[in-house]
């Protein structure tokens, strides 16, 4: 297909680069293979090709450390691991704790095998699962956390010495989910996970790097382990097929292992092409926050970024734009999973400001073995292109810009939760879009609206839970009304009927609203200055006002308006 795709009824698009396009090997290529397991009459349990298999991918992945199982999805692979780790602290109400930032598979993996996620906050750069925020759950739920789950996000590899640390620590197993991470590598050019204490699964879905049609992957450095777990995949049968561990049938079929295996052989060359890929997109489109870059090599399934915090409520609009020049992109994982209906009603959730960040602001973009460093290129020019057609139709100005002494209509010095209140109330009498437009500065010496220090007091607010959700009860803007179902929401809501909320569980609900407010002000032309501090304002002649800024590289500089709004 040449020049721009096809646009079909109902808006389904062509894409010359789609995001994702599924490689495997070809089965058509492998008709001898396929005859000679056709006259072995061996086509699952556990097969010369599915053992080869994982034979070989130990040996040439994993430096010939511990052992691997082939399994018939990764998720079924996670479910056995998480069900053997919960196994050995037998216990009702067991929790795994998970970031927010990973595929639904994660959470229902934990479901499946009997436990409840816990889901936590991620890291600001790396995306991965906050060490902080695991420490303190570690300390806080003690005996009740079955497992550690952490995501090995986009493929990238984690701190596994950190990880066994924590292990032993707390006594508490952990199951990494690593579902992109076949041919990412740590320093020392060994995949991820070599010879990891623990199981680290793997995807090979038709979807990932490692392209087959359907299957998975575990590898631990524990043989003994694999040896349970491959029990496990078979009804949890050991000797004279007797049941002698919780089990299902989780094995890979014959022409699973044969598609690994030949998979296998050229797996290398992939990972080089897209690793290059991904180096022409982080020097082309080095203006965009996106995921820290690794020691070693990340193999990537697609690229992602971070679209600046004013066009984040246009993201959509890009989207299209994209897709009508044939370009496909998603965003993962957007909605994260404390944003999901079912696995927030059946998970403890806690507050996740960084995991709603990235969430409302990811954009991923094609990466497909059949691209070439031009079409990479094309791609960048093109969404620098989208982003920059839809600033201008939205007239968003640059967030955090220097204002030197330009007019505006109104300051507001305090962006924290007396801020949150006001920009409520303009919410709710449908009045804040109209006061950003006609030039709004939001002055926060704080890195983000509506953290404060709210949730740092122990004692209970002389608001109502219900007080605190009129702020998105019925809000006329969808995106905050969609904050009643928000983890922070349904921990105030706990307290409905009670004489006040837990100022710990106020604040991040506040926090999360503030957060979505000053999304909402800027994609009208608001100017969020966090990081900054006022220092002084003083009537000028003519009922305006000046104010003295101070930014967080410690310069100064001034904003003349009309109206000021002291809200600290």
């Amino acid at each position: 297909m040449n020049g721009r795709p096809s646009l079909l009824p109902d808006t389904l698009f062509m894409y010359d680069l789609p995001l994702i396009a599924p490689s495997p090997p070809r089965l058509s290529e492998l008709t001898e293979a396929l005859r000679e397991m056709e006259e072995r009459r061996i086509f699952s349990n556990g097969g010369p090709l599915v053992r080869r298999f994982e034979a070989d991918i130990t040996a040439k992945l994993f430096g010939g450390h511990g052992d691997s199982l082939a399994v018939s999805s990764a998720t079924l692979g996670l479910v056995i691991a998480l069900k053997h780790a919960a196994g050995q602290r037998p216990q009702t109400g067991g929790l795994a704790i998970m970031p927010a930032m990973t595929f639904a598979a994660t959470a229902q993996a934990a479901l499946w095998a009997g436990l409840t996620p816990l889901i936590c906050d991620i890291e600001p750069d790396s995306w991965v699962a906050s060490a902080a925020a695991e420490e303190a759950l570690l300390k806080r739920f003690g005996r009740r956390i079955a497992a550690i789950v952490p995501y090995a996000t986009f493929g990238r590899t984690l701190d596994l010495d950190r990880y066994r640390a924590l292990s032993q620590r707390y006594q508490v197993p952990v199951v990494i989910d690593a579902a992109a991470s076949l041919g990412s590598t740590t320093e020392d050019g060994l995949n991820f996970g070599a010879d990891a204490p623990f199981a680290i699964v793997y995807s090979m879905h038709a979807t990932k790097t490692f392209a087959t049609a359907e299957g998975g992957l575990v590898h631990s450095g524990d043989t003994d382990l694999i040896a349970d777990l491959r029990k496990m995949t078979n009804f949890g049968f050991g000797g004279e097929r007797r049941a002698e561990l919780p089990g299902l049938n989780a094995k890979l079929s014959e022409i699973g292992g044969l598609l690994a295996l030949t998979r296998l052989a050229d797996f290398e060359d992939i990972c080089a092409h897209r690793a290059r890929l991904g180096a022409v997109y982080a020097e082309r489109l080095a203006g965009f926050a996106g995921q820290a870059p690794m020691v070693g090599r990340q193999t990537y399934q697609f690229w992602s970024m971070l679209l600046p915090l004013e066009l984040a409520p246009r993201r959509a609009d890009i989207v299209r734009r994209l897709a009508g020049e044939g370009i496909g992109t998603a965003h993962y994982f957007s909605p994260h999973l404390g944003e999901q209906p079912f696995i927030r009603e059946h998970s403890l959730c806690e507050p996740t400001p960084v995991s709603d960040d990235v969430s409302a602001r990811i954009l991923s973009l094609p990466i497909t073995d059949r691209m070439s460093v031009a079409d990479v290129a094309i791609v960048c020019d093109r969404l620098l292109a989208a982003t920059e057609h839809t600033a201008i139709g939205s007239a968003v100005p640059q967030v955090g810009r220097r204002l030197g002494a330009a007019p505006c209509n109104t300051v507001m010095i305090g962006g924290g939760p007396a801020g949150t209140a006001v920009l409520t109330a303009l919410s709710k009498h449908g009045k804040l879009t109209a006061l950003a437009q006609r030039g709004l500065t939001i002055v926060e010496q704080g890195d983000r609206l509506g953290k404060g220090r709210l949730g740092t007091y122990a004692i209970r607010s002389d608001s109502t839970a219900e007080t605190f959700l009129t702020a998105v009860k019925d809000n006329p803007h969808p995106e905050i009304a969609a904050l009643a179902g928000h983890p922070a929401a349904l921990a105030v809501g706990r307290y409905i009927g009670a004489l006040g909320a837990p100022l710990v569980e106020a604040g991040p609900f506040v926090e999360v609203t503030g957060n979505r407010l000053g999304r909402i002000a800027a994609a009208h032309g608001a100017n969020l200055l966090t990081g900054h501090t006022a220092v002084s304002s003083h009537r000028l002649a003519g009922d305006k006002w000046r104010t003295v800024l101070r930014g967080p590289d410690g310069a100064s500089q001034e904003v003349v308006s009309r109206n000021i709004v002291i809200a600290t």
